[in-house]
């Protein structure tokens, strides 16, 4: 038998002096007979474990895949401290070494060594068993067997197995090989050389790199494990000739082309090879796999190790006219560095479980809530970002801001776009502009920024900024708005249809009249946080909300923000902070806006306000009813939006073809209503029925009431209303300010 197997680990033992708990239990199923197709060989001691041998009897088809055996001797390693995968080796003397998932070992490596698991051996243990292990042992031939092991729908099996030295690479690399860039190597922060990160050197680039570098592309290579890894360069151009690259020669030619200053002949050289990966023979590459070797030596050592110049005492060079082609590097050792790609956006969103989207974003507002907001979703590949505020970083700003210390001072568009940029080493996913929104028109890269967005985002907490941005600004983009109330308990998102039929101030309007019907809503403007004054000018007030309120709230906006993106239809969305660290969200009806033109000015009302008049005025039939009207007004723009309609008071006339609206408790109601909205609706007309069968043209008193309201308000220069309601239809009666 001599002849078919190798020698397996250890020295023989008998099985009663095996210590290993794991391989007690192995050796005692193995002896149990329970399973026909497996039979205990023989216990063995090596230098740190236990080793067991048994033969096992894999299913192997008449013409199988893989030239395994009806029977294969198995050898398994239960190391003393547990602390290491089992190993499991084929002691079969020719083995297959070309199948899929063999472990990586050194070169004089006798054994073949079983990948069995792809999960770490700390989380395998906790499930480990005797009886599993022999199924995944058999399991593993079998499918080798029948050329199953590594399936169609599985990742392609890389050449050679990623060392636990880590190079972070560029994501375009493969475009800067065909660009002929100079990519350079560099040590992180940390100096440990654990990690390194490659990057496209700048000319303005004073730093010396650690490795210079030559790039290499190959032809196409079925993909598969080289189970011994080449220790030198020699071995290495051994590797890479049948994929046609002639290595010694393009590091020759490289070297030729490095400076011969002192930096860089002292500096080592990583050789990055580019191997376009294939399932099969003749197929298109699916995946590029990337080696990465370094050397130990200089490159004023390796131009030597290679024929290329000789050195003179003192480490001088010496160039050679023609080189030496018998020196091959065969003293040049090589390290392998494990490769890894900086983050894209596309690599950000399939880590965060999202779909990529780079809509082109205006986000105005770098404060404590818009820096996280952008800081998360930006963290998900979603979104190309032009950040917009024009406020300093201060030192208060600290305690809710995204950004640190060394950024105060800094415009707060400019630290968060910097910040956000450095995710993406090669891609620029933010630009900032210091400005203010409300000049945008005095400001043109603001200008185009906003005319050629796909969604503007206010984040300023400004109602001001957001009726600007609602009607001032031209452009097609959809409008967003994401704010939080002033106590910091409450998030509110409104987000405009993909048509823009209902704008941001309408939404807004519509978000105030939730509030003041809403009695969970009953202080949810009110200002109930303590305010702060952290400078000398009398604006320099802020308030005391603390960060994990913000970091909760910045999750939610990305996320919602992205949602709304995603639909088309127009939302109101509110988010509560319980004390018991809950979310309920609420979610308002949106209802579709009406638009009439009197007197120069613009009146602005949604369905919702109709509706519920035409429901007042159904509950009062056959008589007449009425009340007055709360809302907005825009003198600047001369807007008047109509919010909500009041029921009549409890003194009021009401027959079925009169009406004289009371006052009980009206004028109570009314300063209730602006104490809840912070003054943002007001009274701003009166409304009353008329029964079925009468028109909606004003009766003489209707007149009267008109003239009553021009002649009240004309002095104060604010406009006024009148609506009339009938059967499904209202009319609009103006009293303007002249």
């Amino acid at each position: 038998m001599d002849d078919i197997y190798l020698t397996p680990p250890g020295q023989a033992i008998q099985p009663e002096e095996i210590s290993v708990p794991k391989a007690r239990d192995l050796v005692k199923l193995l002896r149990s007979g329970h399973l026909a197709h497996v039979v205990f060989v023989e216990a063995r001691r090596a230098q740190d474990g236990d080793v067991v041998v048994f033969d096992i009897e894999p299913e192997v088809p008449q013409h199988p895949a893989a030239p395994i055996a009806l029977v294969e001797r198995i050898a398994v390693t239960f190391y003393d401290d547990d602390r290491r995968m089992p190993e499991t080796v084929a002691l079969r003397k020719d083995f297959p070494r070309d199948v899929p998932h063999l472990n990586l070992c050194p070169s004089d490596y006798p054994w073949a060594s079983l990948c069995l698991y792809e999960e770490q051996y700390d989380d395998l243990k906790l499930r480990w068993t005797a009886a599993g292990y022999v199924r995944r042992v058999h399991e593993w031939l079998s499918k080798t067997a029948r050329g199953e092991l590594h399936e169609g729908d599985q990742p392609l099996e890389p050449f050679i197995v990623p060392s636990a030295r880590t190079l972070v690479l560029p994501q375009d690399l493969v475009q800067g090989v065909s660009e002929a860039r100079e990519l350079v190597i560099y040590r992180t922060l940390a100096k440990d050389d654990r990690v390194f990160v490659a990057r496209w050197r700048s000319p303005r680039d004073g730093n010396s790199p650690v490795f210079h570098t030559a790039l290499i592309v190959t032809e196409p290579r079925v993909h598969g494990v080289i189970h011994q890894q080449p220790r030198n360069v020699e071995e290495l151009h051994s590797l890479l000739e049948p994929l046609g690259v002639d290595l010694l020669s393009l590091l020759r030619e490289r070297l030729r082309t490095l400076p011969a200053d002192e930096a860089t002949q002292a500096a080592r050289l990583a050789i990055i090879a580019v191997i376009p990966q294939t399932r099969r023979e003749g197929a298109q590459p699916e995946r590029n796999e990337i080696w990465v070797f370094v050397t130990l030596a200089q490159i004023r050592d390796i131009g030597a190790a290679l024929g290329l110049w000789t050195l003179e005492p003192g480490g001088v060079r010496a160039a050679l006219v023609q080189p030496d082609l018998e020196r091959r590097g065969r003293e040049i050792v090589l390290e392998l560095l494990g490769p890894v790609f900086e983050l894209s956006r596309e690599y950000a969103a399939k880590l965060s479980g999202v779909t990529p989207g780079t809509p082109r974003i205006v986000a105005v507002g770098a404060g404590a809530l818009g820096s996280q907001v952008i800081n998360n979703a930006i963290r998900t590949g979603w979104g190309g970002w032009t950040i917009v505020d024009d406020d300093h970083l201060l030192p208060h700003n600290l305690v809710r801001h995204l950004l640190t210390g060394t950024a105060v001072g800094v415009p707060k568009a400019t630290a968060v776009a910097m910040m956000i940029n450095d995710l993406f080493d090669s891609e620029e996913v933010a630009q900032d502009i210091v400005a203010n929104v409300l000049r945008s028109e005095e400001h043109e890269q603001l200008k185009n920024a906003l005319a050629e967005a796909e969604l503007i985002l206010d984040m300023s907490a400004s109602p001001t900024v957001n009726r600007h941005l609602a009607a001032d600004v031209e452009s097609s983009a959809r409008r967003f708005s994401l704010f939080l109330n002033p106590a910091g308990t409450d998030l509110v998102l409104l987000a405009e249809d993909a048509e823009r039929r209902i704008r941001l101030d309408d939404l807004e309007m519509q978000y105030y009249r939730e509030v003041i019907r809403n009695e969970l809503l009953a202080d949810h403007l009110r200002r109930n946080g303590q305010r702060l004054r952290y400078g000398r000018s009398c604006r320099d007030v802020t308030v005391s909300i603390p960060q994990d309120r913000l970091a909760i709230a910045g999750g939610i906006g990305a996320r919602a923000i992205r949602r709304a993106a995603e639909a088309q239809e127009a939302r109101i969305s509110l988010w509560r902070l319980r004390p018991d660290l809950g979310v309920d969200n609420l979610a308002v009806p949106v209802y579709r806006v009406q638009v009439a033109d009197r007197e120069g000015w613009q009146i602005r009302y949604d369905e919702g306000l109709a509706e519920r008049m035409f429901s007042l005025r159904a509950e009062r039939l056959p008589n007449e009813t009425g009340g007055v009207l709360i809302g907005h007004r825009d003198m600047h723009r001369r807007i008047l939006y109509i919010v909500d309609a009041l029921a009549a008071p409890p003194d009021s006339g009401e027959r079925p073809i009169f009406f004289q609206r009371g006052s009980k408790g009206l004028r109570a109601e009314i300063e209730d209503i602006g104490s809840k909205t912070a003054e943002a609706l007001v009274y701003v007309g009166e409304w009353h029925s008329h029964p079925d069968g009468h028109g909606l043209d004003p009766s003489a008193d209707d007149q009267k009431v008109l003239a009553w309201l021009r002649e009240k308000l004309a002095p104060e220069g604010l406009p006024t209303v009148m609506l009339i309601v009938g059967n499904g239809d209202l009319a609009i009666h103006f009293a303007g300010a002249s």
